[in-house]
């Protein structure tokens, strides 16, 4: 009805959930089987989530031979230019300063303004050596920004490229350093301020003030003039249009687009209707921490469709299948996997790998009188593990595979005589059963190790 778009309209579809969920894994299958099935006159641009960050996606974009085909090449040189790489400090110091400067030229035509009293205070408090280190730091607003935009910086996937308020409560260490230091004035009475019990109200003020500015700053330190994404886009749509052809967008991440994704968003609601921009669909993903915070209302007004990904989603069976599902495929050869995506992924010709080891263990049934071995998860490891290795907010496939799958098929593969040697959380253990087989066996390793896989397995 939405992906494949029978009735061929203008679309923009939003694919949300919470960290983990499964948001990147569902647009890379829609556009996996939306390739099998496109018609020929569709062109189909995936951008993935790569690294996460602003130079990276530039870099993959204008790899595309739809846009390197786009005539206007004076907007794929600022492009260029910005997806190169700038060193660490001098970017992370170059953001740091443009906000500084937006803040001594607001001209109060932000929705949120301050006083001119209360801007003085901030730029002399942002200008004090000790803020400067202490908002430039490792966890701090500007390593979060500078994350969404520099390639290779290691970008948390779920990091939204703002400040947030706790960043301006100021501890009495903090304080005391800048005494130390010889504070101004004007940043000694905000910091005094942002001391108090109830500083929160204002901390909040001076980062939503702030905010307002991240997309001119990272625009400014990246070299792009604000209209240039959604020039890009708009060319891409013009000559595509030119050629008869229409247009599928699928965006794994939106915050890849961090500071100028208001602008993609402008140029991907535009209706191609009386227009000479050919028909856009597109399918967009991103996190409800940015959809809530970040997505303005009157692009809200504009989707087609929301996708809602919810998190703990899995019965008892739907755990055990998604865990057999994952170790199946791990263990086929990757041909095996692309060739059956390629011919349009039919859950009935589901590849199933040769089993080796694990023979005579657990299985899970699934449609099409397939059965998946669970090997090396019992059903109850899995319900067990589920329970007590994931903390709640995280019982999420993202988790599942990083601190379940992952750990124990590790154990496994690079210590199979010590299996189960990792030291998995055992909770309501029973006393008898450790007795026993400490008893038993006289090896106190071996014996943690029976006891554990008892426990669990």
């Amino acid at each position: 009805r939405f992906i494949i778009n029978p009735t061929n309209k203008h679309q923009f579809i939003i694919v949300y959930g919470q960290s983990g969920t499964g948001k990147s894994h569902l647009i890379r299958w829609f556009e996996a089987r939306y390739k099998a099935d496109r018609p020929d006159d569709e062109v189909v641009l995936f951008i993935r989530r790569s690294d996460n960050t602003l130079k990276g996606t530039i870099r993959q974009l204008l790899e595309k031979p739809e846009v390197q085909d786009i005539g206007n090449k004076e907007i794929l040189r600022r492009l260029a230019n910005a997806s190169a790489a700038v060193p660490e400090d001098k970017l992370k110091d170059m953001i740091y300063h443009n906000f500084i400067i937006e803040i001594s030229n607001d001209n109060d035509e932000h929705e949120i303004q301050l006083n001119n009293i209360k801007r003085k205070r901030l730029v002399a408090f942002m200008n004090n050596e000790t803020v400067h280190d202490y908002m430039m730091g490792s966890g701090g607003p500007i390593a979060r920004i500078y994350s969404k935009v520099a390639e290779n910086s290691f970008a948390d996937l779920d990091t939204i490229a703002q400040f947030k308020p706790e960043d301006f409560i100021v501890s009495v260490d903090l304080y005391d350093e800048m005494q130390q230091a010889g504070a101004d004035p004007k940043a000694d009475k905000m910091a005094r301020a942002l001391m108090a019990n109830d500083a929160m109200e204002d901390a909040k003020k001076f980062s939503d003030y702030l905010n307002q500015f991240v997309e001119v700053v990272i625009q400014r330190c990246a070299g792009i003039e604000p209209g240039d994404f959604e020039q890009v886009f708009m060319d891409i749509r013009k000559e595509l249009y030119r050629l008869g052809k229409n247009l599928t967008l699928f965006i794994e991440d939106v915050t890849s687009f961090t500071g100028v994704d208001k602008a993609l968003f402008n140029a991907l609601m535009e209706d191609h209707s009386d227009r000479d921009i050919c028909r856009i669909s597109s399918v967009v993903g991103g996190t409800s921490a940015y959809i809530g915070d970040c997505f303005r209302d009157n692009h809200k007004d504009r989707v087609t469709q929301f996708v809602y990904i919810p998190d703990d989603v899995f019965d008892e069976n739907g755990l055990y299948e998604f865990v057999g599902r994952y170790v199946n495929a791990m263990s086929l050869p990757t041909d095996v996997i692309s060739s059956w995506v390629d011919a349009k992924a039919f859950p009935g010709e589901y590849p199933m790998h040769e089993i080796v080891e694990g023979e005579k263990w657990e299985y899970i049934e699934i449609p099409y009188g397939k059965k998946l071995c669970l090997y090396p998860f019992s059903k109850n490891s899995i319900r067990y593990l589920y329970k007590n290795e994931l903390t709640k907010g995280h019982q999420t496939p993202r988790y599942i595979i990083r601190d379940i799958i992952e750990p124990v098929v590790s154990d496994l593969l690079y210590s199979a005589a010590n299996f189960p040697s990792k030291k998995y959380a055992l909770v309501n253990i029973n006393d008898e059963l450790n007795k026993a087989v400490h008893y038993q066996v006289k090896d106190e390793k071996q014996a943690d190790r029976l006891f554990r896989f008892m426990s669990i397995w």
